[in-house]
């Protein structure tokens, strides 16, 4: 039965090791990998030996003592230089729905502003019939003693 190993423990199998020892291990040693006896509740996957920190400075150390990099056909290819991240990605971003509907909504209230003229000479009509009185209105008001 293997034990659920903790992040330094699986580690402490390359320290002192030398660099031609650590490139040995690398293609397995550089990935995670599935334990098969874990039961439920455990960890199924297991931390690489390697961190992609201590895979740089390897390579770094191979390309200097003139060593044949192990995970060469492995790696991706750099980015273009001065390629953005949108050029990058197969989509565009959607953007926000404030942005989407930015035209539309610029057009609505142009549409609106045109009827405004019409609208306000309506709603003046209105309260102008609204607040003008009847003749027996006009009667009421003027008061009793000058009513004669």
């Amino acid at each position: 039965m293997v034990k659920a190993s903790t992040g330094m423990a699986s580690r402490r199998v390359t320290w002192g090791k030398s660099l031609a020892e650590k490139l040995a291990m690398l293609p397995h040693g550089a990935k995670p990998t599935k334990r098969e006896d874990a039961r439920p509740g455990m960890r199924h996957w297991t931390k690489p030996l390697f961190s992609k920190r201590h895979l740089k400075e390897m390579k770094k150390e191979a390309e200097a003592q003139g060593l044949a990099w192990p995970m060469a056909g492995e790696e991706k290819a750099p980015a273009a230089p001065l390629e953005s991240f949108y050029e990058k990605t197969i989509f565009m971003s959607k953007g926000s729905k404030r942005e989407r509907q930015y035209d539309e909504r610029k057009k609505k209230i142009q549409d609106k502003m045109a009827e405004m003229p019409k609208l306000v000479e309506e709603h003046l009509a209105a309260q102008k019939q609204r607040r003008s009185r009847t003749v027996l209105e006009k009667l009421l008001e003027i008061p009793r003693r000058f009513r004669r």
